[in-house]
């Protein structure tokens, strides 16, 4: 497990239009903040039982890789409770 808050804007960023402060947090961590996150979800990827809520942005990435991906590989292998 790797904590993130190493990687978060040192002090309070300004508040702009939405998706704007995003290329700042990226800047800040070379992209570093971005290769966790995506390792993260390959991660993920690799269990049977996924606790999801789909209110979330990247619950629904990983149900929508789940179900295309992973229960076409195995045959419908895995299971999702959605919160």
């Amino acid at each position: 497990f790797h904590d993130m808050k190493e990687y978060r804007p040192k002090k309070a960023l300004p508040k702009k239009a939405f998706g704007q402060n995003n290329n700042v947090n990226a800047n800040q961590t070379k992209g570093r903040a971005g290769l966790i996150s995506l390792g993260s979800l390959l991660l993920a990827m690799e269990a049977d039982d996924f606790v999801l809520t789909t209110a979330s942005n990247w619950s629904r990435l990983m149900n929508e890789l789940r179900k295309n991906i992973l229960d076409q590989r195995c045959n419908g292998c895995t299971n999702m409770v959605d919160l």
